[in-house]
This record gives C-alpha cells, structure tokens and sequence, in this order.
C-alpha cells in the first residue's frame, strides 16, 4: 500500500513536470518566433533605408538636372551662343557649342558658372567659316557637377 501511495505521489509529480515542460517549450517557441520576428523587422528597416538612401541620391540627381535645364534655358537665349552638345560622365560636364563672338561666349560660360557653383573650363576653340555662313567660334568646355555623378551613393544637394 505504501508503494501505490508513493506511486500516486510520483505519478503527480510526473505530470506537473509535464505540463511545466511543456509550458517552458511553449514560452520557448514564442520567444524564437518573436525573435524571428525581430529580425525580419530589422532586414525590412535596413532594406527600407537603403531604397530612402537612393531614392534620395536620384531625387539630389533630378533637381541637379532641373537646375541645369533651367540655368541653360535662361542664360543662352538671345546672347549669341548654340549649344551642340552636352555630355555628363562621372560628375564631369562636358559643353560643346557656337558662338557669334568671343565676348557672348565668355558671358555665357561666367553667367553659367556664377548660377551652378563651379567654373567652366575651356577646353578648345576653333574660328568657323564664314563663307559657310557657320558661328564664327565653336568651342568646348568642361566642369565639374557631382551631383549628376551617376555612379552609387548619395550626392551633394544643391551642389554642382
């Protein structure tokens, strides 16, 4: 009789260390998934970041452009000067146009840089034909604008 009582007694025992067992693995598998959770939070707000950190690099690149379609459009008119062609490549802007005379071309070039911050250099000038009725100068210059460096990162707002 005494060992079916001490039986009794073990078998309890046995089951509340069961149900604690169980209660344990059970706070155990919510903690893993709360750190999983966790985690992929954390994956998300990186990825989050990073997609603001580009979008913020080409939102600095579009404004760059819009300051440079607006400084061209508003400075070249009606001073004697045709831009040919205009080339950006790693943060160097390249120029290249007619002009009437020298002094509509060095006015131009000054007005441009005094608007984006940093000077245009010349880089070549050539007289045209007159007889072919072409500008009587064709000329290049160059300067730098790192904010239309297209390669990775984030540039400089408001900078050239």
């Amino acid at each position: 009789m005494l060992a079916a009582g001490g039986l009794s007694v073990l078998a309890g025992q046995t089951e509340q260390l069961k149900l604690q067992t169980q209660k344990v693995q059970n706070q155990l598998a919510e903690s893993k998934r709360a750190a999983q959770t966790r985690q992929q939070q954390q994956m998300d707000l990186q990825l989050v970041g990073q997609q603001l950190r580009q979008l913020t690099h080409l939102k600095s690149q579009q404004e760059a452009w819009v300051e440079m379609q607006s400084s061209l459009l508003d400075v070249i008119p009606g001073q004697g000067v045709r831009l040919q062609r205009l080339q950006v490549e790693a943060g160097r802007i390249d120029l290249q146009g007619h002009a009437a005379h020298v002094p509509a071309m060095s006015l131009v070039a000054q007005m441009l840089a005094e608007r984006w911050g940093t000077p245009l250099h010349l880089q070549s000038v050539e007289t045209g034909g007159a007889a072919t009725g072409a500008s009587a100068f064709s000329f290049a210059w160059q300067g730098q604008w790192s904010a239309l460096d297209l390669g990775p990162g984030p540039s400089r707002k408001g900078q050239p």
